[in-house]
């Protein structure tokens, strides 16, 4: 994915939007988490920010390449973009982590008990390289297992959020 994202990439504009929407989406759970979980919240906006780095500083293409298979030389951005990537997988695997301990501990059947931490198991397989795929297949497994979590995690902040409030305004009425 990186390399779509590439400096000299034919597609980089369409790559570098994808990232950054990403990246939006991560701050947009940070904001349905913050009060239900606020160290979830502080990882998302961390994983936020680390995909707005990989979105900034990009990776380097061979010059007229026609596609970007590969990176020619190691380079300043080049670091930044693979600390980005690392800090997003970290943060996003401490956050489905201890979401999926909270909902199993707690007796909770939802989206990021057990299915959560079997998510962080594949991204992690996915992350580390351990899951054999064709190139490339890997990095958009464990890319799309965050994502469909986030959405399952935002989807249970939510109806924990609705609970809470139900709750508040049921105190005040009575």
């Amino acid at each position: 994915v990186s390399l779509l994202a590439a400096d000299g990439s034919r597609l980089v504009w369409v790559t570098t939007l994808a990232i950054t929407l990403t990246a939006l989406a991560q701050w947009v759970g940070a904001w349905a988490f913050w009060d239900v979980n606020r160290a979830v919240g502080w990882l998302l906006i961390v994983a936020g920010t680390a995909l707005g780095a990989v979105a900034v500083f990009r990776v380097p293409c061979p010059r007229r390449a026609r596609f970007c298979t590969y990176t020619v030389e190691h380079t300043p951005a080049e670091s930044i973009h693979n600390s980005g990537v690392i800090g997003y997988a970290l943060a996003t695997m401490t956050a489905m982590v201890i979401l999926g301990v909270i909902a199993i501990t707690r007796g909770h059947h939802s989206l990021v008990g057990v299915p959560g931490l079997i998510a962080a198991v594949v991204f992690a397989m996915g992350f580390s390289g351990i899951l054999l795929f064709p190139e490339g297949l890997a990095q958009r497994t464990w890319i799309a297992v965050g994502q469909a979590w986030l959405v399952a995690a935002v989807f249970e902040a939510q109806r924990h959020r609705s609970r809470l409030g139900g709750r508040a305004r049921q105190a005040v009425t009575e």
